[in-house]
């Protein structure tokens, strides 16, 4: 079997990055907009890291299905993914062609995870750390 790690920060680009838009606020008030942020890590909760974990699981469970269209559904409509031939997807219809030959290459691929933890910075926005390896049997 080869074993691919690599670091997960393209779990969290998948899972939230795409969908959070950094925006400034109307009339420029900025410093107003950073209090309210720091107020809101205050109140994230549990649940909030439940979520995360959630769709965490729901990637993984598509990945290993072999399920490229529920997998594209990760990310944001407008979503990019740079897969390591450099090449840049961008939208659910480029990331499910991409996942689908993927797929078809290499038959029985399995995401493992581990040491995943998350950690939340605001409600709309986490950081996921650990490994993920992506295991096919057919190459050795």
């Amino acid at each position: 079997m080869k074993h691919i790690s690599r670091v997960l920060p393209f779990l969290l680009t998948c899972l939230f990055g795409c969908a959070v838009q950094a925006q400034e606020p109307a009339g420029g008030d900025v410093e107003k907009e950073v209090i309210k942020e720091e107020q809101a890590v205050t109140t994230t909760t549990s649940d909030d890291v439940d979520a995360v974990n959630k769709a965490i699981a729901s990637y993984v469970e598509a990945f290993n299905q072999g399920d490229a269209k529920r997998l594209a559904g990760h990310w944001a409509a407008d979503g990019e993914f740079v897969p390591p031939n450099g090449t840049t997807l961008k939208g659910h219809q480029q990331l499910e062609e991409e996942f689908t030959a993927y797929f078809a290459e290499s038959k029985n691929a399995k995401l493992e995870l581990e040491g995943t933890t998350v950690e939340l910075l605001s409600p709309s926005v986490a950081i996921e750390s650990g490994v993920a390896r992506v295991i096919v049997p057919e190459q050795d």
